[in-house]
């Protein structure tokens, strides 16, 4: 992994926050297929002499909040149980384009630099909340009129009620935040803890 080396300091590009990269190097050709033995001399014998390498990139980045993506119960549609279902509004800008595209030339940069040759861009066009550490939906704050939770990760309108996971967040910059995931948790089960000790609930 390589740590975000964009606005770090200040924000000095057309775009705001920044991206993690993420990388990884294999050998091409060792196996022709799942069948062939993968031990034994003549596999060492193989791995021992220079070969054709592949070298893939995935950049992890920050969508910044919007007020535009959010979470609403659909007036229209109900589950089986005769619940509203919950339609998630979420998209991307033309800031997500220019990290992205800054990705591209950056990465196609260091890997010209390394001496890689027939470099290759692909987005894969996903929507949002199809990759890991998606968070956002249910987010903390201070004004019951513009979040759901308080900084104690507690619904403003029902005390007995926490959210402890991603969903208080609405970005996680270019983190893995599954520690600070750990960390709320604790933190909101103290102090639960500590009010039910009053009779707070």
């Amino acid at each position: 992994m390589m740590p975000n080396f964009r606005n770090v300091g200040a924000s000095e590009m057309p775009f705001k926050r920044g991206y993690m990269v993420h990388y990884t190097a294999t050998r091409q050709g060792w196996a022709k297929s799942i069948e062939e033995p993968q031990f034994g001399a003549e596999y060492k014998n193989k791995k021992s002499h220079p070969g054709n390498w592949s070298v893939f990139m995935m950049a992890q980045i920050e969508t910044i909040p919007k007020v535009e993506n959010h979470v609403r119960l659909s007036e229209t549609k109900v589950d089986e149980w005769g619940i509203p279902e919950i339609i998630t509004s979420v998209g991307y800008d033309e800031n997500d384009e220019l990290l992205l595209q800054d990705f591209f030339e950056q990465g196609s940069e260091m890997l010209r630099k390394a001496g890689c040759e027939n470099i290759q861009t692909t987005d894969s066009k996903q929507a949002p909340g199809l990759d890991i550490h998606e968070v956002g939906g249910i987010r903390m704050g201070s004004d019951p009129e513009k979040s759901l939770l308080n900084r104690w990760n507690q619904l403003h309108e029902c005390d007995n009620v926490f959210v402890t996971d991603g969903s208080c967040f609405v970005s996680t910059a270019t983190q893995n935040p599954s520690l600070t995931f750990l960390a709320i948790t604790a933190r909101a089960a103290d102090y639960a803890a500590s009010r039910l000790k009053e009779g707070k609930f």
